[in-house]
């Protein structure tokens, strides 16, 4: 076992150990904080466990407390600093960033597979420069393996989810949300249609 994926396995039996805290207290306020507590490891550990996270934030009650703390990972996500995902971004490109921008941002939107850099163009246009996460893709396989064992320490997705249901989805849809260029390729589509239609728009 890689030193990555024993790291991951300790990060799941942290997990784990939060949510069954979580679950066993009676009082609000320790419930929050081991929430909190949840909410940031989810956030860490990215891929499917952050996405389930964010799941629990559609709760249909708006009184519940929880749904708050868990709306955090919709867009509190924390980036990685661009160096560390400059050596991905120029290896798909097979160019230096100065090759090809005359400028980036190093602040990004981070999300739970990737994130998303402001950048400029050598002729002056703006762009958005996508990412993902280094090892993302056996990451997130690696949890789609382990997605019935996270119905239990999320025990919320237990009552009305149909785990197996998810499961499919997520396998038809996985390899398009993780192919950037099938992403690019529906976005000018999209762009193409929306230029003819603007009157629909």
């Amino acid at each position: 076992m890689t030193v990555s994926k024993i790291k991951r396995v300790a990060s799941y039996a942290a997990l784990a150990r939060d949510a069954h805290r979580l679950r066993s207290s009676d009082q609000e306020h320790v419930r929050a904080r081991v929430r909190s507590h949840l909410v940031a490891r989810l956030g860490r550990m990215r891929g499917l466990p952050q996405k389930l996270g964010q799941m629990l934030s559609f709760g249909h009650d708006h009184d519940d407390p929880s749904i708050d703390q868990y709306a955090a990972l919709q867009q509190d996500a924390e980036p990685l600093a661009l160096d560390v995902v400059r050596p991905i971004i120029e290896a798909a490109w097979g160019r230096q960033l100065e090759d090809v921008l005359s400028s980036i941002e190093p602040a990004a939107y981070a999300a739970s597979l990737g994130q998303v850099h402001r950048a400029t163009l050598m002729d002056g246009r703006s762009v958005a420069v996508k990412v993902q996460y280094p090892g993302i893709r056996e990451t997130v396989m690696a949890d789609l393996k382990m997605l019935g064992w996270l119905s239990t320490p999320l025990g919320n997705l237990r009552q009305g989810f149909d785990m197996a249901a998810y499961r499919e989805t997520i396998l038809e849809d996985l390899e398009r949300e993780l192919d950037y260029d099938y992403e690019a390729n529906q976005q000018r589509a999209f762009s193409g249609w929306a230029a003819s239609n603007e009157s629909l728009i």
